[in-house]
């Protein structure tokens, strides 16, 4: 990866002509148009690699930044770091900050990126999606003073609902011009300068792509020398054609001194750049300045589906434990803030904003791709000061003495988000609940107040805790309504908690009124009492199941959705002939794997299928396809009343 340490320039990289900044001596764009334009990006960030090497490694990365707008030619540098660290060095470090901000308003720099804790954009929800990008801008807004216009991060955070999402969060620009750092970004190339990316909702924001003039590290640090190849050449031909061209470098300035590049990176590139200035007319400009100039007049919108991106995302060791808890905590918060709100509007609580802000960005500090990847950097002083400053918040000094690695760091910032959620729900469920007359009128031994928040009447599928209730073998649990009608019901265990199985009741409600509550009674089954029906039905033989809205059945070779029918339009939803689901192909690395197969292939391949429950409220399939080296599962539940099929997919590869 590129490298750089902040210093003095030397004289003789200054302007010889000139006492201002930027003066350019080789060529002046003024005499004519350019051959073309060219952008630098810098991506660094605090959560991860930051915090290995100090909150100083971000000050330098910044500074290195704003140095080569000082150099000959003066070139203008998109920064892109997580937002936290801004905010961060305003304390540590406000001369830098300073100077970064008279940088900005003199145009020299631009703040690129913009997201709260730079995670890898397709591997988290769309919620957590939404909050890095508004977050983030409000973090920046705040330490800065600036809007970010130009999104474009270093690592992967591209796929077909981003013009609607950027647009909302107050973005103007984008690109694809990503990195294949820890994985493969897979934005598909265009033979294009600028295009219009039309997202599904028919959102449009102009877009700059990969075209081949995109120059990545980490390995190559002479990569922009190809531009003057006959190939280079012969590129910027055919892109000037089209319009203008921009050519992107992107590095990663905050490792430190560097030998292979002259001790110090910015110094490095600098040289770099003389060298493309000496052999084309070259103007450089932030990402924003150019889009703002040749990215308005297009008008021809591009559309990308999910499968025209080519990603490859990988995870570290536990790095998937992070990815589940992270959408486990996100849900936690969004319902602390649904009830929150509630329990506030009502009357009965004080809200809880600012520890609602403090969960969200501790999830979304712990969604950063390089927690995501578990990594130990090994002779890194991981006990930096400012290290131990940001950990100072996220739990006891014997709990983070624990933290070495970054995947450990991650973990501790998701558990802080667990812990500040779960108050919040739990103190505005309670000032709700208390307020509810239960005890008149019971029919059962517990009562559960099943509260909706929303705007529109629901049906849903209700899971509670009967720890409680004391169920002895040849018992179970009956639900009852408000007024003592009985309600389908199941017992359901789970092992979620570790090794002790825990059990709770699964029951259907319907019409819950909006922004209401319906209370429900549970109590001890007694032999005689028949339970009542529901609309869930499975089959004595064979692997189906259906309600009264849809109809499913798998495949009894491969286990594979062969059919789900909406019973309503009566039309089939998939072709299960042609294009079953879930299926899994393709090829192991052989050199890895010897006892491998030449291919992976689950639709060829004979499943071992069984059923998991068959309850009133929901019944589940497994299937497993159990291969050398690899293992391929997924479960496929059905609930009582729901028009929606639930398909989980786990693989797991034996390494």
């Amino acid at each position: 990866m590129g490298v750089g340490a902040a210093f003095v320039p030397h004289k003789s990289f200054w302007s010889e002509e000139s006492e201002s900044y930027g003066t350019n001596v080789f060529r002046s764009v003024l005499e004519g148009n350019p051959d073309f334009c060219m952008f630098l990006a810098n991506h660094w960030s605090y959560t991860g690699i930051g915090w290995s090497s100090g909150l100083i490694s971000c000050e330098q990365s910044i500074n290195d930044s704003l140095d080569m707008a000082d150099y000959n030619p003066s070139v203008k540098t998109g920064i892109n770091l997580d937002a936290a660290a801004y905010l961060m060095i305003t304390e540590s470090n406000p001369e830098v900050i300073t100077r970064l901000k008279r940088y900005l308003a003199q145009g020299k720099v631009e703040i690129i990126g913009g997201t709260y804790g730079q995670p890898l954009g397709s591997m988290v929800s769309g919620e957590s999606n939404i909050r890095q990008l508004t977050i983030g801008q409000q973090t920046i807004q705040k330490a800065l003073g600036v809007t970010v216009s130009a999104f474009l991060e270093e690592e992967e955070f591209t796929h077909p609902q981003m013009p609607q999402l950027l647009k909302g969060a107050g973005f103007r620009f984008a690109s694809s011009a990503q990195c294949n750092t820890c994985g493969k970004h897979g934005s598909p190339p265009l033979n294009l300068n600028v295009f219009l990316w039309k997202g599904i909702d028919g959102t449009c924001i102009p877009t700059t792509p990969i075209n081949g003039l995109v120059f990545h590290p980490p390995v190559v640090t002479h990569d922009m020398d190809w531009l003057w190849s006959p190939e280079g050449r012969n590129r910027l031909e055919e892109l000037r054609h089209l319009g203008m061209p921009l050519a992107i470098k992107w590095v990663e300035f905050g490792w430190g001194p560097n030998e292979l590049l002259g001790n110090t990176a910015n110094k490095f590139f600098a040289t770099k750049f003389k060298q493309v200035s000496e052999e084309f007319t070259v103007q450089y400009t932030t990402l924003t300045e150019y889009l703002d100039k040749y990215g308005v007049q297009v008008k021809e919108p591009v559309q990308w589906r999910m499968d025209d991106f080519h990603k490859l995302l990988p995870w570290g060791s536990g790095g998937d434990r992070l990815r589940r808890e992270g959408r486990e905590i996100e849900a936690l918060l969004t319902a602390a803030e649904r009830f929150d709100a509630a329990a506030s509007l009502l009357k009965l609580a004080k809200g809880q904003e600012l520890d609602l802000d403090i969960a969200w960005k501790h999830l979304l500090i712990a969604q950063s791709h390089d927690a995501s990847l578990c990594e130990d950097f090994a002779g890194y002083p991981i006990r930096d000061p400012e290290a131990l400053k940001f950990l100072a918040a996220t739990g006891t000094k014997e709990e983070n003495d624990n933290v070495t690695t970054w995947g450990a760091m991650g973990l501790r910032h998701m558990a802080v988000a667990r812990k500040l959620g779960q108050q919040i729900l739990d103190v505005a469920l309670r000032s709700i609940s208390t307020k509810i007359d239960t005890a008149t009128g019971s029919h059962g031994e517990i009562a559960a107040i099943v509260f909706n928040p929303g705007a529109s009447v629901n049906n849903a599928i209700v899971c509670a805790s009967i720890t409680s209730l004391k169920v002895t073998e040849g018992t179970g649990v009956i639900v009852r309504d408000s007024r003592g009608r009985l309600v389908p019901s199941q017992i359901v265990k789970s092992d979620n908690k570790g090794d002790s199985e825990t059990e709770s009741v699964i029951f259907q409600t319907r019409q819950l009124p909006s922004f209401g509550y319906v209370t429900y009674y549970f109590d001890t089954l007694k032999p005689e009492k028949t339970m009542p029906l529901s609309d869930l039905l499975t089959s004595e033989s064979g692997w189906k199941m259906e309600n009264d809205l849809v109809s499913v059945e798998l495949d009894a070779f491969n286990g594979a959705l062969s059919r789900l029918y909406d019973r309503k339009l009566g039309i089939d939803m998939i072709d299960g002939k042609r294009l079953p689901f879930p299926v899994f192909s393709g090829k192991p690395n052989r050199k890895l794997a010897n006892n491998a197969p030449e291919e992976y292939d689950s639709l060829h391949s004979e499943a071992d299928i069984s059923w998991v429950e068959q309850g009133l409220v929901r019944a589940t399939i497994k299937v497993v396809h159990l291969w050398p080296m690899m293992r391929f599962e997924h479960w496929i539940t059905l609930h009582a009343g729901q028009p929606g099929v639930e398909v989980r997919i786990r693989v797991s590869a034996d390494v």
